[in-house]
């Protein structure tokens, strides 16, 4: 809660009212007119700091227990908390008020105020049927709304009296946050447990401004949306419809799907607009399925200025692996565009993963603001035969900038001595700014290059030989698979690196190997044996 947003004045029980600007109390009389001379320091600490302090939300010390506690301090604040219902109803967290007297008392002393109610796995004690109670009860008066229960079927059959509750509309409510878990996994539940015909507050909800219930199905074109701030996607969405949608949401800044993986991609002859929504400020995707209907999404999506996307597929089966290398494309233009619009050039930590099946990028801005990008296939058990196509795919159209602000690069690339690589991947290590280029690759001693066969793949395999010259960690090993090489490939620059093993190898037999320096350096000069 920001302080600002506190009421000078705050309307109390019928017929009363606290003015924290009456002069009495800066001039050293308490709210009642009391003198304040003989009493400790603390209790004159002005009502609108002590406001403040009272609605600091922690798991470990929740504001509950700290008005609680406050309101023992000394009479006047006592006085002041007692008769501040709206204090009362910003702590309403079911996590402790789980004692009926208790829970009670609090719900009286918050009067007619406004509800701020919370409560996390709830349902193993029975205390879901008495939050439906109270929201039932109050739900006229309920401002936010963030619960995250067990899900016990009985209680949310399709005609409980819990969906009948949030089908009433909800005019004063600001903030909905909804999710479910299982109770035997305690794992987030993705699945929609609505009713097929269910509506959502009737579609009547004016002063929301942030809604995420993955496992609700709701109208992405209801009247409350085009007033959103923070939205949160859930069940089958196609593309089409909602980029059509949020060229009704003028005022949205926060897009995420963490739990429903939603997107669905339609006919792709179909066209798709474009969307500019210049207040959004930060994307979050989490997905285990096809990144194919995020990507294109995103391509879609024209990023404002400064945006934060947090995208992060972790495939669980071998089917939602993009083996396709346009797809695998798309996903590196989606990355340089997305990271050029974050500013990624400005940021002081970066940290940079590429392995076989997995490629993370994560950096931070000064200001705390952070950027991520994480394709992870390590737990779909696939098996491929060169698994760096992955990573190929993927960088080939990503370009980087420099990095003049960075303080902190972490790195990891290969945990093996050998490196298994291509000339486009040595290409795109060589445009990687030099400090990371520095504790790149800690433990390689040797690569294995596929393919080369232009002059340009022929430069990139000496320029990152020097390079690893340079940063201390020469290569002492290169293989050379030739594949699909009919004429010959000149590799006699390589003479110069004394001591250099080349092996030379045609369709995955072992042709020849040369130890560099050896004074014979027309043996690499490659070509297929049946050629010579």
């Amino acid at each position: 809660m920001i302080l600002s947003e506190i009421p000078i004045s705050t309307s109390l029980a019928e017929g009363n009212r606290i003015d924290i600007s009456d002069p009495k109390v800066r001039a050293g009389t308490d709210i009642f007119g009391n003198s304040t001379a003989t009493r400790p320091p603390i209790s004159n600490l002005d009502a609108d700091l002590l406001w403040n302090i009272e609605d600091e939300e922690d798991f470990d010390f929740p504001a509950l227990h700290t008005l609680r506690r406050a309101s023992q301090v000394c009479v006047a604040w006592r006085n002041l908390i007692i008769a501040s219902p709206s204090l009362w109803g910003r702590v309403i967290n079911f996590n402790f008020l789980r004692q009926q007297d208790w829970r009670n008392e609090v719900m009286r002393r918050t009067a007619g105020s406004w509800l701020f109610v919370r409560g996390s796995r709830a349902g193993v004690d029975g205390i879901v049927d008495v939050i439906i109670c109270l929201l039932a009860e109050n739900w006229s008066r309920v401002r936010c709304l963030t619960l995250d229960l067990f899900h016990i079927g009985s209680l949310f059959n399709h005609d409980s009296c819990f969906w009948r509750l949030l089908k009433r509309p909800a005019d004063v409510l600001v903030s909905f946050q909804l999710t479910f878990h299982s109770f035997y996994e305690n794992t987030p539940n993705t699945e929609s447990l609505s009713p097929p015909d269910f509506m959502i507050f009737d579609n009547i909800a004016p002063a929301l401004r942030s809604f995420c219930a993955p496992n609700i199905k709701f109208d992405i074109r209801a009247p409350w949306t085009q007033h959103i701030r923070r939205l949160g996607l859930s069940n089958l969405l196609p593309i089409s419809q909602l980029l059509e949608a949020l060229k009704h949401m003028p005022l949205l800044e926060v897009l995420e799907d963490q739990h429903s993986s939603a997107l669905t991609y339609e006919d792709a002859t179909v066209p798709l607009p474009h969307v500019t929504l210049p207040g959004l400020k930060e994307i979050i995707f989490r997905t285990e399925f096809d990144i194919h209907p995020y990507m294109t999404f995103l391509a879609h999506l024209t990023p404002a200025q400064g945006v934060c996307l947090s995208f992060s597929a972790t495939p669980f089966t071998e089917q939602y692996i993009p083996h396709n290398q346009a797809e695998l494309a798309t996903a590196g233009r989606i990355l340089s565009t997305y990271s050029r619009s974050f500013g990624l050039s400005a940021s002081d930590t970066i940290h940079l993963v590429l392995l076989g099946y997995q490629f993370k990028l994560t950096a931070s801005l000064p200001t705390g603001r952070s950027f991520s990008f994480n394709l992870d296939c390590t737990s779909a058990h696939v098996d491929w035969e060169h698994p760096e196509d992955m990573l190929e795919g993927l960088i080939e159209e990503m370009t980087f900038p420099s990095f003049p602000s960075a303080r902190t690069i972490y790195s990891i690339y290969h945990l093996r001595p050998i490196l298994a690589t291509t000339a486009e991947t040595l290409r795109f290590l060589l445009d990687l700014p030099n400090e990371i280029l520095k504790i790149a690759l800690p433990l390689v001693k040797g690569i294995l290059v596929d393919c080369p066969r232009t002059v340009a793949d022929v430069l990139a395999i000496q320029a990152f030989l020097a390079s690893r010259i340079e940063v201390g960690r020469a290569v002492s090993f290169l293989a050379l698979e030739m594949r699909n090489v009919y004429g010959s490939v000149n590799m006699r620059f390589l003479e110069a690196n004394t001591g250099l093993e080349v092996m030379i190898c045609f369709d995955g037999e072992t042709m020849r190997d040369y130890v560099c320096g050896s004074g014979n350096p027309d043996e690499l000069i490659i070509k297929r044996p049946d050629t010579v």
